[in-house]
């Protein structure tokens, strides 16, 4: 008889990462060791794995990770892409003249021949932009453009925009109208900037644990969250784990409850579980 396996998926923004912009090291170490002694463990977030890496890259992880608010599967080793969602023409020129309609200037997530890129107009960059740029500096993936046309080349898989609130609320009420468009409009946790983020109709967290199981099986879940884009993922889950900091529809749909993310709540709680979910 095939043993049970059980994958343990935490978010990373305001679960597994803590106020301090980090992954405690007693986090980083109780993860390794219960990996070393069977653990499957993986994270779910809408940070790319470049990004997700400066928070990650000490973890021995030996499964695939989501990213992109599950916009794109890669290698949690080596962030090699396993698979990606991209928007059909269609979409992609709706969304795109409502960004134009609304004077958005965004980040464009896309594949070039094979490889990552995202593009921008340099020219129309608010200054939340020249930041989350700066801050990226040395990242080869970003390429700026000169003119509105030629960022939006390639497979597009994923829009950014950031922004003040008030900037970028009609253009979210817009976009929720338009058939097949998921998009979030939320504030950045440790900023006071509002970042939308637009993806393909097969991109949230929820569907691309779907397709990971297509490319590594596994037969239950226990999935980590905090926040609204965490729901699907939880409601998926076999055990749903909100830590206490959490949203309070997090909570509510929550079968289990941890520490907050300053607490080391989602390594205390596999600590305290793992033998409970472990392979019979």
């Amino acid at each position: 008889m095939k043993n049970k396996t059980t994958l343990y998926v935490s978010d990373l923004d305001g679960t597994l990462i803590n106020s301090s912009y980090m992954i405690s090291h007693y986090s980083i170490d109780t993860l390794n060791d219960l990996i070393a002694r069977g653990l499957n463990f993986t994270y779910a977030t809408a940070r790319s794995y470049h990004s997700s890496c400066r928070f990650t890259r000490e973890l021995k992880l030996t499964w695939p990770v989501i990213v992109y608010n599950g916009a794109m599967i890669v290698e949690g080793t080596d962030g090699a892409i396993l698979d990606v969602q991209v928007f059909c023409q269609k979409s992609s020129r709706m969304i795109e003249a409502a960004l134009a309609k609304y004077r958005i200037n965004p980040l464009v997530y896309t594949m070039i021949d094979t490889k990552e890129k995202v593009l921008w107009h340099w020219r129309r960059q608010n200054d939340h932009v020249k930041d989350y740029i700066a801050s990226r500096r040395g990242d080869l993936r970003f390429v700026a453009r000169n003119d509105d046309e030629s960022i939006y080349e390639g497979s597009i898989f994923y829009y950014t925009a950031i922004d003040d609130l008030s900037a970028l609320e009609a253009v979210y009420g817009y976009l929720k109208t338009l058939p097949g468009i998921i998009c979030s409009l939320k504030k950045e946790l440790y900023t006071d900037e509002y970042f939308l983020e637009i993806m393909a109709p097969g991109a949230n967290k929820a569907k691309a644990l779907e397709r990971l199981k297509k490319i590594r099986e596994y037969d239950e879940l226990v999935c980590f969250g905090d926040e609204t884009n965490d729901l699907e993922m939880l409601k998926k889950a076999d055990v749903a784990v909100a830590v206490k900091n959490a949203a309070a529809k997090v909570k509510q749909v929550a079968s289990s409850h941890a520490g907050s993310n300053d607490e080391d709540g989602v390594a205390r709680w596999i600590a305290a579980n793992f033998h409970d979910y472990i392979d019979n």
